[in-house]
C-alpha cells in the first residue's frame, strides 16, 4: 500500500476492510495423474483463507465476499469441480478468450464481475495483473467493516504524521476516549500497545507503536506468538484518549516467494498436477497476486454513512489516564477475541491524505 506493508483493509476505527487475491495458472501440456501434494497444499491454503474470512465476518458486522474463476475458452474444466466451486464456495466460472483479449480487458472483466456482486469489494485486479499466456485465473475478495466501541469522531484539527525524522504529512485524524486494554513495555523494544474492540465483540485490533520510528523494524522482528502472548498478559484496562489518522493506502504484489517459504512449492513447478481441476492438460500456478488496502475512518455502521461527518472536539475534553496518537509508523494485529487467534498482521510506514469522496 503505497509504501505500506499490510495485508488487509482497515477502517478506523479500524478493521480489515477489503482484500483480494488472484491465482494465475498456466497450461503446459496434456497428461493425467493422481492428485499431487501441490493440490493438497493449495487446498490447505484455500481452507486457511476460508477460515480467515469466516472468522472476521461476525453476524453484527458488515461483510461481503466473492470469488470468480476465469477460464480460457479452449480449456476444459472438470464439470464436477466446477459444480463444487459453485455449491460450496459460490464461485462463478466465467469464460474469457485470454489470447484475443488484452490484459486490461481481462482485468476489467474480473473487476466488473466483482462489482456486480457487491460494489464494496472494489477493483481486485490491477490493469496489468493478467499474463496473456494464462489459461485460468482464480480471484477471491472479501470486505469487512468493523465498528469501534465506543465510536470515533473526526478531530477538529489536523496533525502531522511523521514517517521518519525528516518528513511529515498533515492528516485529518479521528479520535475517541474509552476504557481500553493498554500497556507500555521497555524490553525488547520500548513501545506502547493498545487493543481496540469492535462492536460485535468477536474481533479486536491491537496497535503497537514504538517510542521511536527507527525502532519499528526491531519491533516487527519481535512480533512472534510468544511475544504477543506475553504482551497480552501485560495489558491492563485504562481510560485512553486515542487518535488515528484518517487515511487510505493501497498496494498490489505477488505472494509467490511467501508461498515458497511456507512450503507451497510444487504448485509452481513444471511437474505440478491439477488433473482434478483440468482433466485434459497439465497446469501450474504462475503467480499468486494479492491486493491490500488500509482505510482509516470513523468506522461507523453502513446505515450511518449518509449522515454528515462533522469534526468534534468534545471527545478530547473527556478525562483520560493515557493519550496515544498514531503520529509515527506502527504495527497492527487483528485477532479473534475469544481465543486470541491472529487473523491479520500489518506494518504501516507511510501514509498520505485520502482523496475527497
Amino acid at each position: 500500500m503505497s509504501s505500506t506493508d499490510i495485508s488487509q483493509k482497515i477502517p478506523a476505527g479500524g478493521a480489515p476492510r477489503e482484500a483480494g487475491s488472484a491465482t494465475r495458472v498456466q497450461q503446459r501440456g496434456a497428461k493425467q495423474a493422481p492428485e499431487s501434494p501441490a493440490v493438497q497444499a493449495l487446498n490447505k491454503l484455500g481452507l486457511t483463507l476460508f477460515q480467515l474470512r469466516c472468522a472476521i465476518e461476525p453476524p453484527n458486522d458488515t461483510g461481503r465476499n466473492g470469488r470468480r474463476l476465469v477460464v480460457s475458452r479452449n480449456l476444459e474444466v472438470n464439470e464436477s469441480c466446477e459444480q463444487l466451486l459453485m455449491s460450496q464456495l459460490r464461485c462463478s466460472v466465467d469464460r474469457v478468450a485470454f489470447n484475443a483479449s488484452g490484459a486490461e480487458d481481462v482485468a476489467d472483466a474480473v473487476n466488473d464481475a466483482f462489482a456486480a456482486s457487491s460494489p464494496l469489494l472494489g477493483k481486485v485486479l490491477a490493469p496489468d495483473a493478467v499474463d496473456p499466456t494464462a489459461k485460468l485465473l482464480l480471484a477471491s475478495a472479501f470486505y469487512f467493516r468493523g465498528v469501534l466501541e465506543p465510536p470515533f469522531q473526526r478531530c477538529a484539527e489536523k496533525r502531522a504524521f511523521k514517517p521518519n525524522l525528516s518528513t511529515s504529512v498533515e492528516l485529518e485524524y479521528v479520535g475517541g476516549t474509552g476504557s481500553f486494554l493498554y500497556a507500555e513495555v521497555e524490553e525488547p523494544v520500548a513501545a506502547k500497545a493498545l487493543e481496540l474492540p469492535y462492536r460485535a465483540g468477536s474481533v479486536s485490533l491491537l496497535l503497537l507503536v514504538p517510542d521511536r520510528s527507527p525502532r519499528l523494524k526491531d519491533l516487527r522482528a519481535q512480533l512472534t506468538p510468544a511475544f504477543l502472548a506475553k504482551l497480552h498478559a501485560l495489558l491492563r484496562r485504562r481510560t485512553v484518549r486515542v487518535e488515528l489518522p484518517l487515511t487510505k493506502a493501497e498496494a498490489r504484489y505477488t505472494l509467490n516467494t511467501t508461498l515458497f517459504r511456507t512450503g507451497v512449492r510444487q504448485a509452481f513447478m513444471p511437474g505440478a498436477e491439477f488433473n482434478g481441476l483440468v482433466p485434459t492438460g497439465e497446469v501450474r500456478v504462475g503467480d499468486f497476486l494479492h491486493k491490500a488496502t488500509l482505510v482509516l475512518d470513523e468506522g461507523r455502521p453502513a446505515d450511518d454513512d449518509a449522515a454528515p461527518r462533522q469534526a468534534s472536539s468534545t471527545a478530547a475534553q473527556q478525562p483520560a489516564d493515557v493519550e496515544l496518537a498514531l503520529t509515527r509508523p506502527f504495527l497492527f494485529v487483528l485477532r479473534r477475541s475469544g481465543d486470541g487467534c491472529i487473523l491479520l498482521v500489518g506494518v504501516v510506514r507511510e501514509l498520505k491524505e485520502p482523496q475527497q469522496q
